[in-house]
């Protein structure tokens, strides 16, 4: 090989001597306790990265829309939307005729939906676009929403769930006090009847009692008197004394 292929070798391991001499002569020539321009260099602390709690104290910050409300929030738009107009029903002065034009307000109607139509283009794109390519604040502020729309629907559901626990334990004891007035009703009912079957098997058999001891009595009045004429007559003419 010729002599000219190691030239730019050389030349570089030069170059790379003399810089690293330069360094030792910089580093050497600084007063003690003072670091080299290239040290500083080396030695620079890299640019603040904002802390992910200053993040999301600036997320807290920033208002969460209700879980509620429309998703995403209709924002105002940038410029007045004017107001739709009745082509057949022009503003006075002027009057329908059957030479009326109506093509600016029909243009005015063209163009107040494509403003419609750009404003809700844009208040979608904004809302799917800011987790994708939005600070660290907006993206954490999406997050956020999500997770306060999640606890907002597990606090409905837990006074849900409570407000049919409540109700069903107010039927309940509603259902417990109607079933113990029924029985008391029912207990009482049972004594009165008792009370009155008692009365009246105590009158029935009073008045059976009665009725046998005055028909034990008519018995023994009809034989004493059967008796008293078997005295005077010896034919039984009555048949009672057989």
């Amino acid at each position: 090989l010729h002599a000219n292929h190691f030239q730019p070798a050389r030349q570089l391991a030069s170059l790379y001597i003399v810089l690293q001499v330069r360094v030792v002569m910089a580093t050497f020539s600084q007063p003690p306790g003072v670091p080299s321009p290239i040290m500083q260099v080396v030695r620079q602390p890299p640019p603040p990265q904002p802390r992910r709690c200053q993040v999301h104290s600036e997320a807290a910050r920033m208002p969460v829309p209700s879980v509620y409300d429309p998703y995403p929030p209709d924002p105002p738009a940038d410029v007045p939307i004017p107001k739709r107009v009745n082509p057949l029903r022009p503003q006075p002065p002027e009057r329908m005729t059957c030479v009326t034009e109506t093509g600016d307000p029909h243009y005015q109607n063209q163009q107040r939906l494509a403003m419609l139509e750009r404003k809700q283009f844009h208040r979608f794109h904004n809302a799917w676009s800011r987790y994708y390519y939005g600070s660290v604040a907006e993206k954490e502020l999406h997050n956020r929403y999500f997770r306060e729309g999640l606890k907002q629907q597990m606090r409905d559901s837990d006074e849900k769930n409570r407000r049919v626990f409540r109700e069903k334990a107010q039927e309940s004891s509603v259902a417990f006090s109607r079933d113990r007035q029924d029985i008391e009703s029912e207990q009482v009912q049972r004594a009165s009847k008792h009370q009155f079957l008692t009365q009246y098997r105590d009158a029935n058999k009073m008045m059976m009692e009665e009725k046998a001891q005055r028909l034990r009595a008519e018995r023994q009045r009809e034989l004493q008197f059967d008796r008293e004429q078997l005295k005077y007559n010896p034919i039984n003419w009555s048949c009672s004394l057989k």
